[in-house]
């Protein structure tokens, strides 16, 4: 079934889709607030099933004449531009039986070799998990603003004495190929604003607010589009994450994490 111009609704997500001349562009806002922590039913229920939309939509569409221009583009709730994602909830996800290889690995490997161009649109907070979520698409623009409005992406886990999760540390090490800003992130746990990321080149644009955001992921989306008529952009993708997709298909259950520190209630990961 395609998919109408328009929004369809999930539990925790809405799918906009539209057309910008021949190109396609699919909006995704996540919206598991308070803060967008990658639960099992957030993952299952809403994300991926919005994904395979997308993806059955474009297919459609790339069997046409001249059709298969598309780009994806995610963000957080838009009424607040506060959150992109805050991670997961760990004390659930080390009591959810095979969460990390089955349910958080299979959503980073979608990202990760999706077959049309993903711009994830920084527009809040971006920790641990959920950075790890905007890592694996192919672009990033992020919010860069000051006082309340600032945003930080981080990976924590250091701070409460947590080995990162081997499919997140794949997708860190495929995205951060500095081998300082890698050190700086990963092990030293240093949270980093829009410029420095900028400079790590870790996003590609970065916009004063949430709206500007937004609009400069969809022109990346309107430029890069027509690279999906092809159908080769995530077979490429495949080639260049190999090593990734490889640890993130590694099943290694829950177990092996290395926690050394009480995971209270608002642990993130």
């Amino acid at each position: 079934m395609t998919l109408s111009e328009g929004s369809t609704s999930y539990p925790l997500a809405t799918l906009k889709k539209s057309k910008h001349g021949s190109a396609v562009i699919y909006e995704l806002e996540l919206h598991n607030r308070p803060d967008n922590r990658l639960t099992t039913d957030f993952i299952n229920d809403s994300i991926l099933p919005a994904l395979d939309a997308v993806e059955r939509d474009w297919r459609a569409d790339a069997a046409k004449q001249d059709g298969g221009a598309a780009a994806l583009i995610t963000y957080g709730p838009r009424d607040k531009d506060r959150f992109y994602s805050n991670g997961l909830d760990l004390p659930k996800a080390m009591t959810t039986h095979l969460f990390f290889p089955r349910v958080l690995n299979a959503l980073l490997g979608r990202f990760l070799t999706f077959p049309i161009p993903t711009i994830a649109a920084i527009n809040g907070h971006c920790f641990a998990g959920g950075f790890t979520l905007a890592l694996a698409h192919d672009f990033r623009v992020m919010k860069q603003a000051e006082g309340k409005a600032q945003i930080w992406c981080a990976l924590n886990e250091i701070d409460f004495g947590a080995n990162l999760p081997a499919g997140m540390m794949a997708i860190a090490k495929a995205k951060i190929t500095d081998a300082t800003a890698l050190r700086t992130i990963a092990l030293e746990g240093q949270r980093i604003g829009a410029q420095q990321a900028l400079q790590f080149r870790i996003v590609d644009e970065v916009g004063k607010d949430g709206q500007e955001v937004v609009n400069k992921a969809v022109q990346i989306g309107i430029k890069d589009a027509p690279k999906a008529k092809q159908q080769a952009w995530g077979l490429i993708k495949a080639g260049m994450y190999k090593e990734a997709i490889v640890e993130l298909a590694i099943d290694r259950g829950n177990d092996g994490l290395g926690m050394h520190a009480r995971i209270g209630g608002g642990a993130k990961l």
